[in-house]
């Protein structure tokens, strides 16, 4: 019976099945309809109000294991800021595989006319906690004296005026944990009145809020939605969408098998319970 053969499909289809419904959005992203919250067009608006000779700080928080969730919101925010004509870029990371995502920002996304050492830089790896946040925004040149590839900071034209957070027009941080956005709330905008806004998993979201309403935070791009919105308000389709659409399409399917699912099963008790029925009646 059709019962039995649903029962007894092989369960390596079942993941085949899976494989194929995951993989094909991220080959072939797909856009789906997604409406952009307000702290995404915060963080939008904050990043295309810049003006030319501006410098933005990224910061690259966020472990390994989160970087499915957190690298395509930084990847849509580093796209916007190096389309803006003038503006610097600086590059650090408080967590230990943070360099390795810079540099796959500065190796893999076209910058357009802009030049290393000129208007990007990465500064690299700044261990210590929020006393390493603390000591960067009084002096940066102190607490970088050389960029991530030995270069004297001194040579880079784009570091020449770029001595402590005021000279930051906005810093922008990328956190899967830890102290999130709040070292740069307490030390960068506290103490030096700099812009700062953040890009954190869907888990922390909600403990930004606080920050945003009371205008301490510009802004939040939210986990892998977040990183979908804000290719929308860029008109992209990048990694942010093309993962929404993993996402959405495996709930599909999960959900189709559950119906299959449920489907063979009451139709096998249906007719177990016929044959019951024509037995007794023998």
């Amino acid at each position: 019976m059709i019962y039995d053969k649903l029962r007894d499909i092989d369960r390596s289809w079942l993941y085949a099945g899976f494989l194929l419904v995951t993989l094909f959005p991220l080959v072939f992203p797909i856009p789906l309809p997604v409406t952009v919250t307000d702290t995404t067009q915060q963080v939008y608006d904050v990043v295309d109000a810049l003006k030319p000779g501006d410098a933005v700080l990224l910061s690259v928080e966020f472990a390994a294991d989160m970087s499915a969730e957190l690298y395509p919101g930084l990847e849509a925010v580093y796209k916007h800021i190096v389309s803006k004509p003038g503006v610097k870029v600086v590059m650090i990371a408080t967590s230990a595989d943070g360099p390795m995502f810079v540099q796959r920002l500065l190796d893999t996304i076209d910058a357009g006319d802009k030049q290393y050492g000129t208007d990007l830089v990465n500064l690299g790896f700044l261990p210590g906690g929020e006393s390493a946040i603390a000591a960067f925004c009084q002096d940066v040149h102190k607490t970088f004296p050389r960029d991530y590839y030995g270069t004297d900071i001194k040579s880079l034209p784009a570091m020449e005026n770029l001595k402590s957070a005021t000279d930051f027009a906005l810093i922008i941080n990328d956190s899967s944990g830890g102290l999130g956005p709040v070292g740069w709330i307490r030390q960068a905008h506290t103490n030096y009145g700099t812009t700062v806004a953040t890009i954190l998993g869907q888990d922390m979201a909600l403990s930004a809020l606080p920050y945003i309403n009371s205008k301490q935070l510009s802004g939040l791009v939210a986990g892998l939605r977040g990183a979908a919105e804000y290719e929308k308000l860029l008109d992209i389709v990048g990694s942010g969408t093309a993962g929404m659409g993993a996402q959405s399409f495996a709930a599909v399917y999960f959900l189709a098998l559950l119906v299959v699912a449920n489907i063979g099963f009451l139709g096998q008790a249906r007719a177990e319970k016929r044959q019951s029925n024509a037995g007794g009646g023998n």
